[in-house]
């Protein structure tokens, strides 16, 4: 399986509304993809995250650049800073597991305009 966790803090609380009306349409087309096993979101420390787990990276990256989630993702750069995770594994961790990872892994960390 490959595993997904996306951080997104927005740049202010005005930046909401954007950022739902991406997220949702994003989040239920996930959820229909094909490969796609689960989608959890959580408000961790004022960051939302999302955990996707999918059959394959492959499937993931078909989703990723195609459809609502394109469009969210040139929305979320202007409207937030994000990082992502992604990795194999036969287990997926548990939140706390995947936060702590998250967290370190700031190498994958992109600032937006």
């Amino acid at each position: 399986m490959y595993i997904s966790v996306t951080g997104l803090e927005l740049q202010s609380p005005w930046k909401l509304l954007i950022f739902y009306s991406n997220a949702i349409p994003s989040l239920l087309e996930a959820q229909r993809s094909r490969g796609n096993v689960s989608v959890e979101v959580r408000n961790m420390n004022g960051v939302k995250h999302t955990l996707s787990v999918w059959e394959s990276e492959e499937h993931m990256k078909k989703f990723m650049y195609s459809g609502d989630h394109k469009k969210a993702i040139e929305a979320f750069n202007k409207v937030a800073k994000s990082k992502i995770l992604g990795f194999n594994s036969e287990e997926v961790p548990d939140w706390k597991q995947l936060h702590q990872m998250w967290l370190s892994n700031e190498q994958d960390y992109m600032a937006t305009h």
